[in-house]
């Protein structure tokens, strides 16, 4: 049983930009097509999410710091929404908490590198890590960054809050959405998946530079 006192895990999630974008949503934040996405090491959302129990008197059960700051506008709203929404299907568990979340990027947001890419995909990290947590078990094995089914569940959930976070979990090629790579059919469309590339597709020398003025 989860005792009253405050818990906490962190991660940390890159951006990605997209080489092949999707054109559309569907359904449950279904993509119309397969997207392709490079990922942005060195732009990263870093995020503490922590919760403890909730009193059956309070009614504001999430707390949002954004770079150190207060923040009750529309990423509260967009991540009230999304918690509330998981809530009710996905993690029912969710409404016997209150959540205090604290995040700030390594790169300046709205300006065009997809922070909600990596807000939502560390979020969905984090929230991965809750549930490991709920379950009794270590939130961070050694082997958590290879668990293949830990960074899917990841992907989902990040999904259900910002499409193209999903494509965030790892890298550098990131395929959300089924297709073909060559003769064989990959890709799914719930979670990203990463893309296995040799020598002969994929080059050290492909960077993607940011020039913050």
């Amino acid at each position: 049983m989860i005792k009253s006192k405050k818990q906490s895990v962190a991660w940390e999630c890159p951006s990605n930009i997209a080489l092949v974008k999707y054109w559309g949503k569907y359904g449950d934040q279904l993509a119309m097509n397969p997207s392709l996405s490079l990922t942005l090491n060195q732009a990263v959302t870093r995020t503490i999410f922590s919760w403890k129990e909730k009193t059956a008197e309070q009614k504001e059960w999430l707390e949002l710091e954004v770079g150190g700051q207060p923040e009750n506008g529309s990423f509260h709203k967009k991540i009230h929404s999304w918690l509330e929404k998981l809530s009710h299907a996905e993690m029912p568990e969710l409404k016997k908490f209150q959540f205090i979340v604290k995040t700030q990027n390594t790169f300046p947001h709205s300006t065009g590198i997809a922070s909600s890419a990596s807000g939502f995909g560390a979020l969905g990290l984090c929230l991965a890590s809750f549930e490991q947590v709920l379950a009794g078990k270590v939130a961070y094995p050694v082997q958590e960054r290879e668990n293949k089914h830990f960074f899917e569940r990841a992907g989902h959930l990040a999904r259900l809050g910002s499409g193209s976070a999903c494509r965030s979990m790892k890298g550098p090629l990131m395929l959300w959405g089924e297709g073909k790579w060559g003769e064989q059919n990959i890709g799914n469309q719930h979670f990203a998946t990463e893309i296995q590339t040799s020598p002969t597709h994929w080059s050290a020398q492909v960077r993607d530079a940011i020039l913050v003025a």
